[in-house]
């Protein structure tokens, strides 16, 4: 080998060891605190050690009410997305639920969880279980359960593995089958797992950048009520960590238990 050809070895392979390193010297820093209970009708039940956060609006009509509704949010979403149906639909005399999936809003951001659909609806009968026990209700009518984005494959899952209980199941935009977990074997990598959440951490969860992804989706500047409800959780600290989990783990339903 000549001493060009060495020269240039040497090089990459100090850039390789250099890209290995580098990501775990870099601090994932800026990450904002926990809020214990962000809202006036914000409410917290632990369920195999995972922290759910949930607002609840009890029916404003007549009692019995019309039915109990489960909301569950889409990605990068959290209960705070459903606060202008929550309203609506309590008027009408529902009892509502909507609940931060674990990684999101202001639930927990334990490491290592399994965000398959099939885990989180499990967890989520759980929550209801010990919400119901909570609220001291009496026996459990069924839920009408209602998800957007993500949040559809969540509830789609609740439906398969409690048909009993489940009333209705309502789509907002939902992403309910998936193929295939791509990603999953890269950050299967520690480097490159790292690498990822300092991306995510340094060029995706600042406000600024969060702002103009909602006026992308709006197609309007947000209200600062807005750009601060979706923001603000997406900057708790951990939360890229979740969502290299959410890599590693996530599944949806197949067409086959359809």
């Amino acid at each position: 080998m000549s001493k060009k050809m060495k020269k240039i070895f040497i090089i990459i392979l100090a850039v390789i060891l250099a890209l290995q390193i580098l990501p775990f010297m870099i601090p994932l820093s800026g990450g904002l605190e926990m809020e214990m209970q962000p809202f006036d009708d914000s409410g917290r039940i632990s369920v195999d050690d995972v922290s759910i956060h949930y607002i609840y609006r009890p029916s404003d009509g007549p009692v019995p009410s019309a039915g109990n509704i489960l909301l569950v949010h889409g990605m990068g979403g959290s209960a705070f997305s459903w606060r202008g149906q929550m309203d609506a639909l309590a008027s009408s005399g529902y009892d509502v639920v909507a609940v931060d999936l674990p990684g999101f809003g202001y639930s927990s951001r334990d490491a290592g969880f399994d965000h398959s659909q099939d885990n989180r609806a499990k967890l989520l009968w759980e929550f209801i279980d010990a919400f119901m026990a909570e609220q001291g209700a009496g026996t459990d009518q069924g839920w009408i359960l209602a998800g957007h984005s993500m949040g559809g494959g969540a509830i789609t899952e609740m439906a398969l593995q409690d048909p009993g209980r489940t009333k209705a199941v309502v789509y907002v935009d939902a992403a309910v089958i998936s193929t295939t977990n791509r990603g999953a074997s890269i950050v299967e990598y520690p480097p490159a797992a790292r690498w990822f959440q300092i991306g995510i951490r340094y060029l995706f969860l600042r406000e600024p950048r969060l702002r103009s992804f909602l006026e992308s989706a709006y197609g309007r500047p947000p209200t600062a009520e807005e750009a601060s409800g979706y923001s603000r959780p997406l900057m708790i600290s951990r939360t890229e960590k979740t969502l290299v989990d959410m890599v590693r783990t996530s599944t949806s339903t197949t067409r086959e238990s359809l």
